[in-house]
């Protein structure tokens, strides 16, 4: 569909289980790499073609890897495209998604690490990101597209990118789309504490993942143990003044590189509601801890693990 319209989408720089460049990303960081220059320097031969670079990782380079992507690039015209989502969105759907991926790492305990030292945390403060891309491709390169705005407006993510930046106003057709697993605060929950339980009593078998655990839940009944737990959810104190000082600033730093659809007020919603975690005391109960250890050899026998996990 690309390549008809004049756009080059690398698929060698993407990863094993997904279309985005993560391979890229990994090769950017590497020390020695002489094939990547020769890479670029064939898609810069052909300059009536579009090059997309596509990958939410590109967001966790460093500077210097920053700087070696602006050089590999050269002198070609760029446009740096990103998708600002409200830090508290980030911080809670990238845990859920690396708890769907085995992990035991508590909401809590994420988010006191990064409000240590808020400004200085990019998933905080999108601003360090978009610094350093300032400063290697230019501040007239930036272009922010408000991702809560485009779900207000109803619009079709893929659909907004295609029309806004590669003036292609007629999308493919949507096709078969990949169902994407995501967990809500209780069954997030219930899978991180099966896996930490796995992970104290020192137990080889892999972690359970999310699929795994989806797939397990409709042939289990869950919602003994959902009730009770969703009868224990918290929301967890944040600073929303923090929050909106963070939005403010990108604001009135970035708003001529803002791109419709765009109130002119809100990036993201620094009020939004506040993240959900179980109180841990309740977790620690030792009726509690049976119903995850029952539930844990229940889960056991029906998981089917999987030998490529989509999650």
């Amino acid at each position: 569909f690309l390549a008809a319209r004049g756009v080059v989408y690398s698929k060698g720089w993407a990863g094993e289980q997904t279309e985005a460049h993560v391979q890229l990303v990994a090769r950017l960081k590497a020390d020695h790499d002489p094939d990547l220059a020769s890479e670029f320097a064939a898609l810069n031969s052909d300059p009536e073609k579009t090059v997309l670079i596509s990958s939410e990782t590109l967001s966790n380079l460093q500077d210097r890897y920053v700087g070696r992507l602006r050089a590999l690039i050269g002198d070609s015209p760029v446009q740096v495209i990103f998708y600002v989502r409200g830090p508290i969105d980030v911080l809670v759907s990238g845990l859920r998604g690396e708890i769907r991926l085995g992990k035991t790492e508590s909401l809590e305990h994420r988010l006191l690490h990064q409000f240590s030292a808020p400004l200085k945390s990019p998933v905080l403060n999108p601003a360090l990101v978009l610094g350093r891309y300032a400063r290697h491709f230019g501040r007239e390169s930036l272009r922010l597209v408000a991702y809560q705005s485009i779900q207000d407006s109803k619009l079709e993510l893929s659909s907004h990118f295609l029309s806004s930046f590669l003036a292609i106003n007629d999308p493919p057709p949507s096709g078969k789309r990949r169902f994407n697993h995501s967990l809500g605060p209780v069954e997030s929950e219930i899978l991180r504490m099966l896996n930490a339980i796995l992970a104290v009593r020192g137990d080889e078998a892999a972690p359970i993942r999310g699929l795994e655990f989806v797939r397990a839940a409709r042939q289990l009944d869950l919602s003994k143990l959902k009730a009770a737990m969703e009868a224990e959810l918290k929301p967890l104190p944040l600073q929303r003044g923090l929050v909106r000082k963070i939005h403010d600033e990108l604001v009135s730093e970035y708003r001529q590189a803002i791109v419709p659809p765009f109130d002119g007020k809100r990036l993201f919603h620094w009020d939004a509601e506040m993240p959900l975690q179980v109180r841990p005391e309740f977790l620690l109960r030792p009726d509690v801890m049976r119903l995850l250890d029952q539930l844990l050899g229940q889960m056991r026998s029906v998981v089917t693990p999987l030998a490529v996990s989509g999650d």
